[in-house]
Formats: structure tokens, C-alpha cells, sequence
């Protein structure tokens, strides 16, 4: 039931939303396929996504084809190189949570042991390589990907406490900022400058600190400057002056995200 003027109103959502839609399309531009999203926006954005080194763009609804032919033209040695770094990244195969399966923690390779249980599933190190995988071994994949995901964000909660006190003694006037740690596809971490609010990929815990402690510092940094500005790179080089060269070691990884406007 519409009261007076409702129906109008509806219909003109409608054909609002319809107009704001977006629209994929593909082309091949140099030999290269690139997936075209036109949004409601009104910069033109060139991306290209791990692991396989996809090339998307993200555009206005009225760019013309002609613009975008062109930015990927000028943008080719840049997405060359880009998809040669994802090329050459470590990857990790896909786990199937299995007896003898070997995980990574804290940059070490510990082999999986699982321990059936009725009881509530739960992930023990144990000694110097092995983790104690205490489930029911015909559980499905998810699950057991689930309860490690929790595994490894209770380490890095243990993790993060000493290094905030380290930083804060080295980084005058933090704000109060909350953190969050989660799985993410495409980033190490993010900061939400205006929130206060930083969010951290629970798979830092499979890799050495010094990652975490980089990924870490780089959000605390964005909590007073939100993009990557040339003052953002000062502030870093004067708080973390090794930064680059871990920096150069993080991006071997297969996680991360390559964007240009």
C-alpha cells in the first residue's frame, strides 16, 4: 500500500538505482584484458590484482573508450612490472587441513597433528615444529580453516601489546584507536584515520614479526596522515628507518594491492 505521493517517489528510486547500476564490460587493449567497471564516480582508476595479476578499471559511466585505451597504454611498463612482481611472489598452496600438513607461525614451518576430540576445537603449538590440531579429523575444510584463523589471531593479540608499547614511546601523541584483526584478501593492513580505527590480516601470524611490526607502524603513521603523501614517507623513514628494506621483503609475499589514478 502507497499513500499519496509514495508511488511517485518509488518509482523515481528506481530508475535512480537503475541508472547508477554499475556496468561491467571487457576489452583487450596491447595484448592485455582489462575488466571495465563504469560507476558512479568520477575518477578514472587502473588496479592490478593478485595473484594472477588481473587488470581492472574502475570509471565514470560516460568515460570514453578512448581515455581508457589510452591510460592503459601509458600505464603499460607500470602493469608489466606489476604482474612480474605477482608473478614471482611466494604463494601458498591451498591447505586441506590434513595429518602431516605443514603451517606456517611466525615464519616457521610446523607440521600439523590432528588430535580427534568431541570437545570444542582448539590449535596448541607444539615443541619447536608441530601444531596440535585438537578437532574431529572428518570436519569440513571450513571449519578447520575457521578455528586456525582464531589460532592465529589469538597470536597476533599476544603480539600486538608489546610492540604498541614500543611505538608509542617512539611515536609522540597517538591518538586512542581501536584495532580489529581479520582475514583480508588484498591488503597486510588499513587505517581508518578519521575513526581511529586500524585493521590488521590475521595472516601476519604465519610470517616473521618484523612484518607485523612494519605493517603495524604503517597504520599507526596513517592515523595522522591518511594517504601516502611524501609526509607520510617522512614520517616513516624518521619513526622506522629500516622500513623499506622489510618493506622489500613483505612484498615477495603474495598478499597485496597495486593501484595507480
Amino acid at each position: 500500500m502507497y499513500f499519496f505521493g509514495q508511488k511517485r517517489k518509488y518509482l523515481y528510486l528506481c530508475r535512480v538505482n537503475k541508472k547508477i547500476m554499475p556496468k561491467e564490460e571487457t576489452l583487450h587493449i596491447s595484448g592485455i584484458q582489462v575488466h571495465i567497471t563504469r560507476k558512479a564516480i568520477k575518477g578514472t582508476y587502473l588496479s592490478v590484482k593478485p595473484p594472477n595479476g588481473t587488470v581492472s578499471i574502475r570509471t565514470p559511466f560516460k568515460a570514453p573508450k578512448s581515455v581508457i585505451r589510452y591510460l592503459v597504454t601509458e600505464k603499460l611498463p607500470w602493469i608489466r612490472r606489476q604482474q612480474a612482481r605477482y608473478a614471482a611472489q611466494e604463494r601458498e598452496q591451498p591447505k586441506q587441513y590434513c595429518a602431516g600438513e605443514t603451517h606456517l607461525l611466525l615464519g616457521k614451518h610446523r607440521t600439523l597433528h590432528l588430535i580427534p576430540t568431541d570437545g570444542y576445537p582448539k590449535v596448541t603449538p607444539h615443541g619447536e615444529d608441530q601444531l596440535h590440531f585438537h578437532i574431529d579429523p572428518e570436519a569440513p575444510t571450513t571449519m578447520k580453516a575457521q578455528h586456525l584463523d582464531a589460532f592465529y589471531e589469538e597470536i597476533l593479540r599476544n603480539q600486538i601489546p608489546p610492540l604498541a608499547a614500543k611505538w608509542h614511546q617512539t611515536i609522540p601523541n597517538l591518538p586512542t584507536y581501536i584495532i580489529t584483526i581479520k582475514r583480508m584478501k588484498r591488503r597486510w593492513g588499513s587505517c581508518h584515520s578519521l575513526k581511529k580505527h586500524i585493521c590488521l590480516n590475521v595472516a601476519l601470524a604465519k610470517y616473521p614479526l618484523p612484518f607485523l611490526e612494519l605493517v603495524f607502524v604503517h597504520e599507526l603513521v596513517h592515523l595522522f596522515e591518511a594517504n601516502h603523501s611524501p609526509r607520510f614517507y617522512d614520517l616513516m623513514d624518521q619513526y622506522h628507518p629500516q622500513w623499506r628494506k622489510v618493506d622489500r621483503e613483505l612484498k615477495k609475499l603474495s598478499i597485496g594491492f597495486a593501484t595507480c589514478q
